[in-house]
């Protein structure tokens, strides 16, 4: 069960242009970026989806190694719709005689492209506007455009607590086969994995007393204080008339 840590919103770290974006300006573009592709149709608006998300990544000069990760899941699922969606097209309009609709399942397959495209789209446009946040800021964004207090107050801890969580499953687990433990399907070892699995929950409730104490000591008082207050610059100006015209244009393209 060895491995490395777990990390969540591991950020990509600058600089760069998009950067330099007010982070909530990010957080509004992607999610209007995602729901305009998520419910657009035919080629052109995915298409330059894509395009504009390529763009934004080599603006944030996005590392191949934090992208290469992302790209590769979406591009299975894409694949799987590729290769399933046009049999079942072809099925629900089958002919007669029970022979495959070769119109049906083209028309299948087109529709799995440009699912897959819109997929694409989406995840490659929002690594460079999320994923350049830090997780902290990425709360305080998140709570000035509204977003619950609990709820970012959740996303900080869980992103910074997760690795800690598993690294210390790590040690329990390298402790036990230290003591030459040997799964097996038996009582025994239900009974030692129960006993670890209690042990983690302790030892997790244990830590969490420890840093709320700490938090209270270091004046915390129901938010995490923001040292560096930013505000708009010419460049967010300038950031948002351009993620408002592409918006425009892709709205446009679909009512026409």
């Amino acid at each position: 069960m060895e491995g490395r840590p777990v990390v969540i919103l591991d950020a990509v770290r600058g600089p760069s242009p998009i950067h330099d974006i007010d982070p909530r300006l990010r957080i509004l573009t992607a999610a209007a970026f995602s729901v305009l592709l998520a419910t657009a149709s035919g080629w052109t608006a995915p298409a330059l989806g894509l395009v504009a998300a390529a763009g934004c990544c080599m603006l944030a000069r996005m590392p191949l190694r934090a992208l290469a990760p992302r790209m590769v899941a979406v591009n299975a699922f894409a694949a799987l719709l590729v290769v399933t969606v046009p049999f079942e097209a072809a099925l629900a309009h089958r002919l007669p005689w029970l022979a495959p609709d070769a119109t049906s399942m083209l028309e299948g397959l087109l529709q799995a492209l440009q699912v897959g495209l819109r997929a694409n789209a989406v995840v490659l446009g929002l690594a460079p506007l999320v994923s350049t946040i830090e997780t902290v800021t990425l709360g305080h964004a998140l709570e000035q455009l509204g977003a619950p207090t609990k709820l970012t107050r959740l996303l900080i801890f869980t992103v910074r607590y997760t690795e800690v969580l598993h690294a210390e499953s790590l040690r329990t687990l390298r402790a036990v086969r230290a003591r030459a433990f040997q799964p097996r399907l038996d009582l025994h070892t239900l009974r030692t994995l129960g006993n670890l699995v209690g042990m983690l929950l302790v030892r997790a409730f244990d830590r969490s007393e420890r840093v709320m104490a700490a938090m209270k000591c270091r004046g915390f008082a129901g938010r995490f204080p923001q040292f560096h207050e930013r505000r708009i610059h010419r460049g967010d100006w300038v950031f948002a008339g351009c993620a408002i015209a592409f918006h425009a244009a892709l709205l446009a393209e679909r009512l026409w």
